[in-house]
């Protein structure tokens, strides 16, 4: 998800580093595999590859500020999305994506670009599954 007016990234001067570089790639091969595994479970459950669906999706990470870019980011690109924050150390955000075609290659592009969102923030990209508003 490409963002041509975002607001501003994270300082990472004030606050802790939530996600480094290894743990970046480690999830970036861990979305590759789990996204070719969604894709025939969703063909098992009887969802085409031409259906349009919308994604639950679920981010991490340590700051509220943080957090809240990234939320104000992929609500720019007109996702839903609620910010959540469990004490003071960690703040979950997430939301449900417009609809998208459930083929590989736009799952894939989308999971490796919420990777990629996420780690922009400093946020991990945690997961994503089918709404269960469908």
């Amino acid at each position: 998800m490409k963002s041509k007016a975002k607001p501003s990234k994270s300082s990472k001067t004030e606050e802790k580093p939530f996600v480094t570089q290894a743990a970046h790639k480690k999830n970036v091969t861990a979305h590759a595999k789990m996204v070719t595994a969604a894709a025939k479970q969703l063909r098992a459950h009887g969802i085409e590859p031409s259906e349009k669906r919308r994604l639950e999706f679920f981010f991490a990470t340590n700051s509220h500020r943080k957090a809240q870019a990234l939320v104000d980011v992929l609500h720019f690109h007109g996702c839903n999305v609620v910010l959540v924050g469990s004490g003071t150390k960690k703040f979950m955000v997430t939301g449900i994506t417009p609809e998208r075609v459930m083929s590989l290659p736009s799952l894939r592009e989308w999971s490796t670009e919420m990777v990629a969102l996420g780690f922009e923030f400093d946020s991990l990209f945690d997961g994503w599954n089918v709404s269960p508003l469908e």
